[in-house]
């Protein structure tokens, strides 16, 4: 299932449309988008597919190009999943290339996708599930 939503996440960028998939029927029309404060800094919580939008439009600025991947889907137990994730970027003023791994934790409530919380490192968001790599 989980998946399921990244495949759908990665179909609505490529539309040009980040938030469209919240709402689906694997998805809550309130999901929430939470960056860590722990291993991010402080930020706000995005809700729902604007949030979402926004979140996307302010993260991607930087960037004239910008792709991800999912790398691992990790059942943590307890309606909660462990997904890790390349990003690659080429930023926009200099042209230089990166990429970078992060952790998420998506929790679940009665088959749907919640919420997700955002770390820096893959590490971080399985410590955060009770996991070790």
């Amino acid at each position: 299932m989980v998946r399921r939503v990244y495949e759908e996440i990665q179909a609505a960028f490529e539309r040009g449309d980040p938030g469209s998939w919240i709402g689906s029927d694997l998805v809550a029309d309130d999901y929430e988008w939470i960056l860590d404060p722990e291993s991010l800094g402080e930020q706000p919580t995005y809700r729902g597919p604007g949030g979402f939008a926004e979140f996307v439009a302010d993260f991607t600025e930087e960037f004239a190009e910008f792709s991800w991947e999912v790398d691992r889907v990790i059942d943590a137990g307890d309606d909660r999943v462990v997904g890790i994730v390349t990003q690659h970027g080429i930023g926009s003023t200099s042209g230089a290339p990166v990429e970078w791994q992060i952790g998420q934790v998506g929790e679940l409530k009665e088959g749907r996708l919640i919420r997700t919380i955002n770390y820096a490192t893959p590490e971080a968001a399985l410590e955060a599930a009770g996991l070790s790599e």
